[in-house]
């Protein structure tokens, strides 16, 4: 299993100067497509190659989100997709920009998933109208060596940004919710943002003052996560909001989050349409969340197949994703990270199969729920009764095994 000795904070997938590229060649295509021909010890798929080929490979064009492209190459055995390593990869697949490929010309950059029975790759930058690329295969299993090369079309429309997800995604939300994370398909301008965002109640009168505004406003590194806090003050009991103001949400009405189409991107564009979110409210959760009701499903050995963790909750799905696992040396497993079921599932994709072994899930007790109860403290302290503000533990540790997988 490949792994690495340091845990950082944020999982994010494998960028590789690619090996693991390959061009399209079937109906839909975004691009124009060539077969250059054969060369020394290459088969190309109109030609029938000395090696014998063991199998039928496709290089496929496929769409994925944004309206943009990445490229697969189908009819993969199980086999190859579980047991082959990301260096086999680098070896048998490149992908180069333009036609006269130099000696010393680097590979694309972009990251690589196996997805069934193809390998998919997304360059780590869009493709670009006009340019020509071309995919070198190496083949395996005798399969022949290809060359592809395509051209993407110049009259490409720009895309429009658009509002992708809001979490909580769920359509019941606690009266005490801490925060909204609003997610854009690119980056989004900054500076006024809070002018773009209307929290409207039943009757579709605008709630005032619900958020927190800040100057310093909270984007991720992309510019295309928003976290919109709401007012602590008049959630937490006892401060002066809370008492002449009054909490923003109540229990049993209803409620929408409105994102204006105006709000434009960092290319000065609006959004491609207004969002809602419409949303009812329960009683407010003054519970902190418990590893103790969470249900781990290991996976077998020898597959790639997901760990999976359900909660008795939804819980705050930024922060989901400083979950990760570790094996017995305390080396951290290197994967990707799902999560589903408004954000009451937890789904761990290994790049590797897993071997047989102990492993941890580590969970930081920063981990909150919707209300901003954390595995360490809850968000509202009664000091007069001396409840502890925290336990002082750092982490948590969810311990499974993966045994042999036993053939009958």
């Amino acid at each position: 299993m490949r792994i690495r000795t340091h845990f950082p904070t944020h999982h994010q997938p494998i960028r590789i100067g690619l090996s693991c590229f390959v061009a399209a060649i079937c109906l839909g295509c975004n691009g124009n497509v060539t077969d250059t021909g054969s060369h020394t010890n290459e088969a190309p798929a109109s030609s029938t190659s000395t090696a014998p080929i063991t199998q039928t490979l496709e290089l496929a064009l496929v769409p994925i989100q944004n309206d943009q492209s990445a490229f697969a190459l189908q009819g993969l055995s199980t086999a190859q997709t579980e047991n082959s390593a990301t260096k086999d990869w680098r070896v048998q697949f490149k992908v180069y920009v333009g036609t006269n490929i130099a000696s010393d010309q680097p590979a694309m950059l972009g990251s690589y998933a196996v997805d069934q029975q193809q390998l998919v790759f997304t360059p780590e930058y869009g493709l670009e109208p006009g340019q020509t690329y071309t995919a070198v295969f190496a083949g395996i299993n005798n399969s022949g060596k290809l060359r592809r090369t395509f051209e993407m079309p110049t009259d490409q429309s720009p895309t429009k940004t658009a509002v992708t997800e809001v979490f909580p995604s769920r359509e019941q939300l606690p009266q005490n919710l801490l925060k909204f994370y609003l997610h854009f398909s690119a980056p989004m301008r900054a500076g006024d943002s809070y002018r773009y965002i209307h929290l409207l109640d039943e009757n579709g009168k605008p709630i005032t003052d619900p958020f927190l505004e800040l100057d310093q406003e909270l984007w991720d590194d992309s510019r295309t996560r928003f976290t919109l806090l709401f007012d602590p003050g008049r959630i937490k009991k006892g401060l002066k909001p809370h008492e002449d103001v009054g909490p923003p949400l109540l229990p049993g009405r209803h409620y929408t989050l409105v994102i204006d189409a105006d709000w434009c991107d960092t290319q000065g564009n609006p959004l491609a349409a207004e969002f809602r979110k419409p949303f009812d409210v329960s009683d407010p959760d003054a519970t902190q969340p418990s590893i103790d009701g969470w249900q781990i499903e290991p996976p077998q050995a020898n597959t790639t197949r997901p760990l999976v963790i359900r909660f008795d909750e939804s819980l705050d799905r930024a922060l989901l994703e400083r979950i990760f696992v570790v094996a017995a040396d305390k080396v951290e497993v290197v994967g990707k990270i799902d999560v589903t079921d408004a954000e009451t599932i937890w789904r761990f994709f290994p790049d590797q199969p897993w071997p047989v072994g102990k492993f941890a899930v580590i969970v930081e007790t920063t981990l909150e729920d919707l209300a901003g109860n954390s595995l360490g403290r809850p968000f509202e302290v009664d000091l007069s009764q001396n409840q502890p503000v925290s336990d002082g533990e750092k982490t948590r540790a969810l311990l499974f095994e993966i045994a042999e997988t036993r053939v009958n």
